[in-house]
């Protein structure tokens, strides 16, 4: 993603500055199963971990080997966070259904992108 706006950007980076279960408890407000649930934040967290679990392999075939990670993390542009979370988010958008990408791949990037690929 060469041309990330300004608007973008400023999301990537509110994201960066959560947690990982803040992160995860952004997650079942987006999911139909949950629609009118209300949940107490440990519920959420725990529904938005649950998903990103379901999701885990897929993602990890699509990064790891359709967008081959491990090859293109030798390109400097990846050094900058709000760059690879936009990138990562476009290579994951099909896969995630209605799910904001950009939560998903922020969350990929704090559990440590390298460590999904071995």
């Amino acid at each position: 993603m060469d041309n990330i706006s300004k608007k973008e950007r400023d999301k990537i980076n509110r994201y960066l500055t959560l947690d990982v279960d803040e992160l995860y408890a952004m997650i079942p407000p987006f999911l139909p199963e949950y629609k009118t649930t209300l949940f107490a934040p440990p519920g959420m967290i725990l529904a938005g971990k649950k998903y990103y679990e379901e999701i885990y392999v897929s993602l990890r075939k699509v990064i790891c080997e359709d967008f081959n990670w491990p090859e293109k993390r030798k390109n400097p542009k990846f050094n900058d966070n709000i760059e690879l979370i936009a990138t990562i988010s476009d290579a994951i958008t099909a896969y995630i259904g209605g799910m904001p990408s950009f939560i998903i791949a922020t969350i990929i990037v704090k559990m440590k992108l390298d460590d999904l690929c071995k």
